[in-house]
């Protein structure tokens, strides 16, 4: 498990001025942000917390740490993080399942049309030699000499065709090298690319199965995860209900405006914060990070060596998390 050692200070300064004394040896600028931190309740004695940060992908974060104040004892932390991305499309998500397809925002239970229990049901298998691109929004008058001329790389195209009429369907697969940087046109139509799915998502089943990624509500067969008809972010359900259903309820919130300074090489981060809650005061960590031949120890001396530069006073150390010092002063606010 990673781990660093911390120090967290008020400070009795303005920010501007605190910032100032920490550029001359940063490794660059501040970057600003905002962050809210969700603490649930943790059976194992430690903190767990999700994190959204503004213009990053959401964090788990569990970290287990001793509450000390002191220049003397290293404040040690052990930590892990877990990103939770989101992903809209199923070749995001590298597997298909057909009732996830079938949901505008991937999280319906029950099946909305019959055609989802037959993709299930059905025993598909993956052709060996399957194609490489799907081209979609193909004009009718557009026939396979006209693909071979608009990809002139192409070493297999394969227009689909009307079993009855052998009319174009609008559509075909492709072999072959294509520039996905580039826009190809038959006509003035813009032709659809995409990375064929039954090569690159596991578990896939074609429409003709139930499964696909295409379809028309008008068919009561409509589809998501493909580029076109991506799946929504979803609505009935946020990671913290789940988290505070299976742990037993959240802790509190802590909201704050952060200023990010790395310095070490990127070994520290130094944060200057502004909690809400705590208007009136400027706080700031240190958060050193420890390789595997660092001990604690080693890096309290780098974390000692900052404050000095810095001038964080050892009497306004904090040897608590922010989310402790909200529940104190919400509980200490209750008894008044």
């Amino acid at each position: 498990m990673p781990r660093n050692v911390e120090i967290k200070a008020s400070i009795d300064d303005h920010i501007n001025n605190i910032i100032e004394r920490i550029r001359p040896f940063a490794d660059g600028p501040p970057r600003y942000f905002t962050q809210n931190d969700t603490f649930f309740n943790c059976p194992s004695g430690g903190r767990l917390k999700l994190r959204i940060e503004q213009d990053s992908p959401a964090q788990l974060i569990y970290y287990e740490r001793n509450d000390i104040a002191s220049l003397s004892i290293p404040k040690l932390s052990n930590y892990s993080i877990a990103p939770i991305m989101y992903r809209s499309t199923c070749f995001q998500w590298e597997f298909y399942d057909p009732q996830m397809s079938g949901s505008i925002d991937g999280t319906d239970l029950i099946p909305h049309d019959r055609a989802i229990d037959r993709a299930y049901q059905s025993n598909y298998k993956r052709p060996r030699c399957s194609s490489s691109f799907f081209i979609g929004h193909i004009p009718p008058s557009c026939a396979e000499h006209d693909l071979a001329q608009i990809f002139p790389n192409a070493t297999r195209i394969n227009l689909i065709r009307d079993i009855v009429t052998c009319e174009p369907r609008g559509y075909a697969f492709l072999d072959g090298n294509i520039d996905r940087d580039k826009e190809y046109k038959f006509d003035g139509h813009l032709l659809f690319i995409e990375d064929t799915a039954s090569k690159n998502i596991f578990g896939w089943k074609p429409r003709r199965c139930g499964g696909g990624l295409g379809g028309k509500k008008q068919s009561g067969q409509l589809r998501f995860g493909g580029s076109q008809r991506p799946f929504k972010k979803p609505f009935h359900v946020t990671e913290q209900d789940v988290l505070s259903l299976s742990l037993g309820g959240i802790r509190g919130q802590v909201d704050k405006h952060r200023t990010l300074f790395l310095t070490g090489h990127g070994q520290t981060r130094i944060h200057i914060d502004q909690v809400k809650g705590f208007e009136s005061t400027i706080f700031i960590e240190l958060e050193v990070i420890l390789r595997d031949d660092q001990t604690p120890e080693h890096g309290q001396l780098i974390a000692k060596e900052l404050c000095e530069k810095i001038g964080i006073q050892e009497e306004n150390h904090i040897k608590c998390a922010y989310i402790d010092l909200l529940l104190k002063k919400d509980s200490q606010n209750d008894c008044h």
